[in-house]
């Protein structure tokens, strides 16, 4: 595969390092957020855990992009989040915002946490989905469309928190919900594919040698991974993938 394709509606970049592509992928993420702002004047978006975001979060920081991000145009929600106060070093939404979401002084209308996960994760993913009901607009078949959803890739071929072997596989009626993990004796709250399906643009972040066994039978149709099921009905998917991770395409 060359370091840039296009498949249907699957573009692929092969960027160097971590850093390069953390790079590509901020840069791809401050153009599409200013073309989808003059187009509708609001951009939704949903950020995902996991270290390779960070890279994301640090880039977009730097001046030559923050300064032209229309930041407050922009509604902040997460993927996933594990069941842990935001205060924690494991949350994904708390990385977000000590990284990039507070010191950019994002107002709160524009901030959409989980709420009480850590404490009841059932009534949580119920909430949220109110939340993401109300504040994101529908799409196909009614079901809210996000302009843009950020995810990676576990080892597992896991995305989102929809790990394999886990009920969130099978849901088609809920857009927020509590999986149990077993392997990881722990709930997460996760949207579902329905919703995530919904989205108009899905940007993957892949990164690290232990992705490529996984990524290559992904990227040969498999047909056995949670992050195959990922396929927009009217969206696109860019895959920023480092040169680790796709060594074997």
């Amino acid at each position: 595969m060359s370091a840039n394709a296009a498949t249907g509606n699957r573009h692929v970049e092969i960027c160097e390092d971590k850093t390069d592509l953390a790079d590509k992928a901020a840069k791809h993420f401050a153009k599409m957020v200013n073309k989808i702002a003059g187009e509708k004047g609001q951009v939704t978006v949903a950020l995902s855990g996991g270290s390779t975001p960070k890279l994301l979060y640090a880039r977009l920081m730097e001046s030559d992009l923050k300064d032209v991000i229309p930041w407050n145009k922009i509604q902040f929600f997460v993927s996933d989040e594990r069941c842990v106060p935001h205060e924690s070093e494991e949350s994904n939404w708390g990385n977000a915002n000590r990284m990039m979401l507070s010191p950019l002084n994002i107002q709160r209308g524009q901030l959409h946490p989980t709420q009480d996960q850590d404490k009841d994760a059932g009534i949580s993913s119920t909430t949220y989905e109110i939340e993401v009901r109300t504040f994101v607009a529908g799409g196909a078949n009614g079901v809210p469309s996000f302009d843009i959803i950020f995810l990676g890739m576990g080892p597992d071929g896991h995305t989102a928190s929809l790990f394999p072997e886990t009920k969130g596989l099978e849901e088609a009626r809920r857009l927020v919900m509590k999986n149990h993990v077993d392997k990881l004796n722990a709930d997460r709250l996760t949207f579902t594919f329905t919703l995530l399906n919904s989205a108009a643009h899905v940007i993957f972040l892949v990164a690290g040698e232990d992705k490529a066994p996984v990524l290559s039978e992904v990227f040969a149709n498999a047909g056995k991974y949670p992050v195959e099921k990922i396929v927009p009905v009217q969206g696109d998917v860019t895959w920023f993938i480092d040169k680790a991770a796709g060594k074997d395409l």
